[in-house]
């Protein structure tokens, strides 16, 4: 019976702090204030692609660039709606806003791979942008 309780108290507890960490929001690395650096150069304005693996499957990041401001981020995926989803939906708006994708989050475990797969993508993205 002892062994049964104490089962179900980890499971409550876990259960209890994940949605306490759902609930944390992004922040962003430095200042609130939006980027107005143009990636690549200001003329440039197009979408571009970047890919890579995350918690459960691949993470397709798509992002809108008018005169190399971010003006749009897409993202594809099938991470799983209560941890990677939540990321992802909670990093596109703060993104857009930036105009900068690395932001700080705060994650647990299976959210930190979801991120590593953003950033990594971002970096594709970056490789394909034009020099000025």
């Amino acid at each position: 019976m002892k062994k049964k309780m104490s089962i179900f108290v980890v499971a409550a507890v876990t259960a209890a702090l994940a949605l306490v960490i759902a609930a944390c929001p992004l922040e962003f690395t430095g200042s609130e204030e939006r980027n107005e650096i143009p990636w690549g150069h200001a003329a440039f304005s197009d979408t571009l692609a970047g890919r890579s693996w995350g918690y459960i499957t691949w993470v397709d990041v798509e992002v809108t660039f008018v005169n190399g401001i971010i003006d749009d981020v897409n993202i594809r995926h099938n991470e799983s709606r209560d941890h990677g989803a939540v990321l992802i939906n909670r990093a596109i708006p703060l993104i857009v806003q930036a105009n900068y994708f690395e932001i700080d989050i705060i994650t647990r475990s299976s959210m930190v791979r979801t991120a590593d797969a953003l950033i990594d993508s971002w970096r594709d993205i970056l490789a394909q942008l034009p020099s000025e």
